[in-house]
């Protein structure tokens, strides 16, 4: 699976997880930050352990919202829980409808794009982390209830970048990059619109091929 790079590298730094040292034992603090919608709007994240799952991306008062839980299957590693955190994220980042039924593909979108969300943040690095993160990816019928579904495998060394990805500056983005960067998520929003009306895969290339031409017009701006 293909994902658009210039929407990756913006994604890429938007979550954070900080573990603390206390003591002999070890005090897992988890935090999350930095989320944002198709439109470039901050998301904001709040701790919900009544919340019946792992993540949960939700509409209130008009607003995108993501809700998290760490007493939800308590067994997950810290990078684990943070990446169906990241997925949920990344359904919002991409446009997903948060009131469609969710399909296997646009899953396995949000499954690419909650990865590289990891890597670019360097919570998951290297093959050995990939390979221990794909082996953890197994659950049962009842836990799939507390995930973000359908229930699917997970083929994570299957997702594919194009492009070199970086993170972004310490610094402010200038206008530019701000104007370049709002031309690439209309081209999104205009990918998922189109991807969503598509009967087989040859629409669906067209469609990224699309995207494509209107990325690279973004460039020029």
């Amino acid at each position: 699976m293909t994902l658009p790079s210039r929407l990756l590298r913006s994604f890429g730094s938007c979550v954070v997880l900080m573990a603390v040292v206390a003591g002999s034992g070890l005090v897992r603090a988890q935090t999350f930050d930095g989320c944002v919608d198709a439109h470039g709007r901050a998301v904001p994240s709040i701790a919900d352990d009544l919340l019946p799952g792992v993540a949960q991306a939700t509409m209130e008062d008009g607003h995108a919202v993501l809700r998290y839980s760490t007493a939800a299957l308590p067994h997950l590693s810290p990078v684990a829980r943070m990446f169906f955190f990241a997925h949920e994220c990344a359904r919002l980042t991409l446009g997903h409808s948060i009131a469609a039924v969710r399909s296997a593909d646009t899953a396995r979108q949000a499954d690419c794009w909650a990865l590289v969300a990891l890597q670019r943040s360097n919570l998951l690095a290297g093959e050995a982390a990939l390979r221990d993160l794909q082996s953890e990816l197994q659950f049962t019928d009842a836990e799939w209830r507390l995930l973000p579904g359908p229930k699917r495998a997970f083929h994570l060394d299957a997702c594919t970048l194009r492009g070199a990805l970086r993170m972004p500056g310490s610094g402010p983005p200038s206008e530019a990059q701000l104007r370049a960067d709002r031309c690439v998520h209309a081209c999104g929003d205009r990918l998922w619109q189109c991807q969503i009306r598509c009967p087989d895969a040859g629409c669906r290339g067209r469609c990224e091929s699309a995207f494509g031409r209107c990325e690279a017009d973004c460039a020029d701006r």
